[in-house]
């Protein structure tokens, strides 16, 4: 077995094993909840420990802004921690992914003992 020093470069490679304890959340399992407690998003990106990343395309606003998002995943689930959010304007592109068209979205960490 390698020994590992404090200051060692593999202090990542310790970090990462720390953190491989946290749960892991699958992103159809976050969808179908999130589903389930009236959150429609069209895409779900997994960012790493427990951090994600959800979009909600748009073409017209109808009044709505990423705030609307963001208070109703809140709504969904409380405790998370929101890290970003805010509003893409994009040129209609027919075909082209909600990424790269118009969108809100939100970035947000689950707490450690979050469970569906």
């Amino acid at each position: 077995m390698k020994k590992i020093s404090i200051t060692d470069k593999n202090l990542k490679h310790a970090g990462i094993l720390i953190t491989s304890a946290v749960k892991k959340i699958k992103i159809s399992d976050l969808e179908s909840y999130l589903l389930d407690n009236n959150v429609r998003v069209d895409q779900i990106v997994s960012k790493g420990n427990n951090e994600f990343l959800v979009r909600r395309g748009f073409y017209y606003t109808y009044g709505q802004t990423a705030e609307n998002l963001v208070k109703t995943i809140k709504n969904a689930i409380p405790n998370i921690k929101i890290v970003d959010s805010g509003e893409v304007w994009k040129p209609f592109k027919g075909g082209a992914s909600v990424a790269n068209q118009s969108h809100w979205f939100v970035r947000f960490k689950l707490p450690d003992d979050f469970s569906l």
